[in-house]
């Protein structure tokens, strides 16, 4: 499938940098000139195309031991990867703009053409030869009717339909049908237990909108539409009540709850205690400048580029330690389960940060029926899996506290500024519910001046060939 869409580039003139994670191998096509193949690490020292906004980077993420993700973000990207490897769903949250083309190895084909019957031997090797194994569609042959078939049944339900229409732009429905249609045919029907002859059946509405998600938040925080509000709110509050969707409902609760506390209002907040007596205030909170952070993936970044007070930042999952910040001292965490873990290392220098007797507050912001039913809990601290809680880190048996601050890796200096600066909260969001005041002041995307602009004619071709694999 990556080398169809090289092809495709590659006739149209435009800067490819193809990179096979299975072979470590890199592959720089200029409009003009040869080729340069590259061994090892790709970034912008060694593949400067990569800066480009004009340049596609198509990105082999293969399977196995050997998956990960891109070292880079910056041209535009198209990641090449199976759905069923673990990094997907990691890829799908990352909040990064890319397009992800379901590529599938010979083994999960093999496994799986017993759903084709109608494919011969020889069909299906002559394929594979023609097309590679990525290509589900031209490999096993599934019909344009059937698939357009599949395509309307899953816009036809109810709830996709309401979704959608909230949207009120073409582009943007246009765009989110080609991806439910794209996953339904490529996952859905390919799924253990599919009924063949029925293939849509199979929880389409799901699969289509876990993929569809990622995509869709990233239109909604592009624009300062009220419409696109109304969605974000609205989507979070009926996939919470549909029974397989709950992952959903999370990756569009962690999305939606910045843009609605940046909204300012009146919220009702539990301030966490020691003695487990919690004391719980409504708190005003101002109406803030939403910035969509990108690119910053580290805390230190966070304390370089995130100055105004009156700007809320958004991270999306891309940086550890916390989703969302406001300088210089509140931090925030978005979960819709009953727990949070807190980074330890992010947390010590988040306490580092402020000023001798100031305070870092720290909030989990959680939805309406969990912070009703108690979510009050202080958190534990983690570091690479291990996780502790305050109360054990100081543990005064001095053996049983030596055994925690090792599995943390961190020492009693840490743990006492930590126990002194860090102050938790739980804080409820009402998600579709219309409570709260305060408008959105404005959406804005905190990102690389690379990204910015770019090659509209690159772009064409990319969406011309989704619509070709779809």
């Amino acid at each position: 499938m990556a080398m169809f869409f090289l092809y495709k580039l590659l006739r149209e003139g435009v800067t490819v940098v193809y990179e096979k994670v299975l072979s470590n191998e890199v592959f720089v096509f200029p409009p003009t000139g040869e080729c340069r193949v590259l061994t090892g690490k790709a970034d912008a020292a060694v593949v400067p195309e990569l800066k480009s906004p004009n340049t596609v980077h198509l990105f082999d993420a293969c399977a196995g031991v050997n998956a990960r993700e891109p070292y880079l973000y910056l041209a535009k990207l198209a990641i090449f990867t199976s759905p069923n490897e673990t990094s997907y769903k990691q890829l799908l949250r990352s909040g990064v703009d890319f397009l992800i083309v379901p590529s599938y190895s010979r083994a999960e084909l093999d496994k799986r053409r017993a759903y084709f019957p109608d494919v011969t031997d020889d069909a299906y090797q002559k394929r594979i030869e023609m097309f590679g194994c990525g290509s589900i569609r031209f490999v096993l042959g599934i019909n344009q009717a059937r698939a357009a078939n599949m395509l309307a049944k899953a816009i036809a339900n109810t709830t996709v339909r309401n979704m959608l229409d909230i949207l009120q732009s073409k582009d943007n429905v246009d765009t989110v049908k080609g991806i439910i249609g794209s996953h339904v045919l490529f996952t859905a029907s390919l799924a253990e237990g599919a009924d063949k002859s029925d293939i849509s059946s199979y929880r389409s509405e799901a699969v289509s909108w876990n993929i569809a998600s990622p995509y869709i938040m990233s239109e909604l925080i592009r624009t300062s539409k009220d419409e696109a509000m109304q969605f974000a709110e609205r989507a979070a509050a009926v996939f919470h009540d549909t029974p397989g969707l709950e992952a959903t409902a999370g990756m569009f609760f962690e999305n939606v709850a910045p843009l609605i506390l940046a909204k300012g209002g009146t919220f009702r907040v539990r301030k966490f205690s020691d003695d487990g007596k919690c004391e719980e205030y409504d708190q005003q909170w101002p109406a803030l400048h939403y910035v969509h952070c990108r690119h910053i993936t580290t805390v230190s970044e966070v304390f370089r580029q995130c100055t105004d007070g009156n700007s809320l930042y958004s991270f999306l999952g891309k940086m550890p330690g916390f989703d969302a910040c406001r300088p210089p001292s509140e931090y925030f965490n978005f979960a819709v389960g009953d727990t949070h873990t807190i980074n330890i290392e992010a947390a010590v220098k988040m306490c580092e940060r402020v000023t001798k007797d100031d305070k870092v507050h720290l909030y989990f912001v959680v939805p309406a029926d969990r912070f009703d039913a108690g979510w009050m809990a202080s958190q534990s601290f983690t570091r690479a899996g291990k996780q502790s809680n305050l109360k054990k880190l100081m543990d005064p048996d001095p053996v049983t506290r030596s055994k925690n601050l090792d599995k943390l890796k961190v020492d009693s200096t840490q743990v006492n500024l930590i126990a002194n600066t860090i102050v938790q909260y739980a804080l409820r969001i009402p998600v579709g519910s219309g409570e709260g005041a305060g408008q959105v002041r404005r959406f804005s995307t905190l990102t690389s001046a690379s990204r910015s602009g770019g090659n509209r004619m690159a772009a064409r071709v990319i969406q011309r060939m989704w619509k070709l694999i779809i």
